[in-house]
């Protein structure tokens, strides 16, 4: 891998999604960015297509389009894709300080801000941040919500007290149409269309906001960032994505299994 031109004495980096496929990794130590590779491959299936130096960043180019308009798999398979950068940096001490839109250009993405967590002690030896499981909850397409993280596809996981607590949640709004595994996320299919409405409606969708925030909240979840990542057009725009950690009680020192940062990795 060729040295990047930048310092990495910083302890600020940032992540950009540009285009449909690229992601920059701009500040970060070199063995981040080395690093980095087998987990774009093990969480984005299609894979690599290109990596190399782009203006003082490390880019990496993947094939098809996570960061697209179209297509519901690479829509879902995108969630799935940041949610283990996410957890990647964070688990080399690299947490997300805010997400921030620096583009007026129709189609542009967030990008992320992270806080070296070691402040200059180096990236041997990370700090022992706690560890933590991730969920992903993705408002889709006017009237859909997914979930990424909550389990193994099958009728046990669909009992588990998060999904049940969901489940009650939205036919008690009466929100609720349908729900079931989709693309190894559960799916909660709406009714109406509460990411396109309008008026006095748009405040029933807040009121549903809260209700969601109240379930993820009495299961231990807490917000670690909410992130624009899909590209948008003049006529379409796509909600936001966001990422929640669960703390599990562990020191923090890599990636383990899927979603979970902690010991032993």
């Amino acid at each position: 891998m060729e040295a990047a031109k930048y310092s990495a004495s910083s302890k600020f980096a940032t992540l950009s999604l540009s285009k449909s496929d690229r992601i920059r990794f701009l500040a970060f130590p070199e063995p981040i960015c080395r690093q980095a590779e087998p987990v774009l491959r093990r969480a984005w299936p299609p894979g690599i297509k290109a990596e190399g130096l782009y203006a003082g960043s490390y880019e990496y180019q993947l094939k098809g389009r996570p960061w697209g308009m179209m297509g519901k798999s690479e829509a879902i398979g995108s969630r799935v894709l940041l949610r283990d950068i996410l957890a990647f940096l964070y688990g080399r001490g690299w947490v997300l300080a805010t997400a921030i839109n620096l583009s007026e250009k129709i189609g542009s993405k967030d990008t992320l801000l992270f806080r070296d967590a070691a402040a200059g002690r180096g990236t041997d030896h990370p700090p022992a941040l706690p560890a933590v499981d991730w969920l992903v909850v993705q408002f889709y397409h006017s009237k859909t919500i997914y979930l990424h993280g909550v389990g193994a596809d099958g009728d046990a996981a669909e009992q588990q007290p998060m999904l049940k607590a969901f489940r009650e949640m939205l036919a008690s709004t009466g929100y609720l149409d349908k729900g079931g595994w989709s693309h190894d996320a559960y799916e909660f299919v709406l009714q109406g269309r509460p990411w396109r409405c309008h008026g006095e409606k748009s405040m029933k969708a807040r009121e549903l906001l809260l209700g969601i925030m109240g379930v993820l909240d009495g299961h231990g979840w807490e917000p670690y960032g909410t992130i624009r990542q899909r590209t948008d057009s003049d006529d379409w725009r796509h909600c936001d994505s966001w990422y929640l950690i669960r703390k599990t009680g562990k020191g923090c020192e890599g990636l383990i299994g899927d979603h979970t940062v902690g010991e032993g990795a």
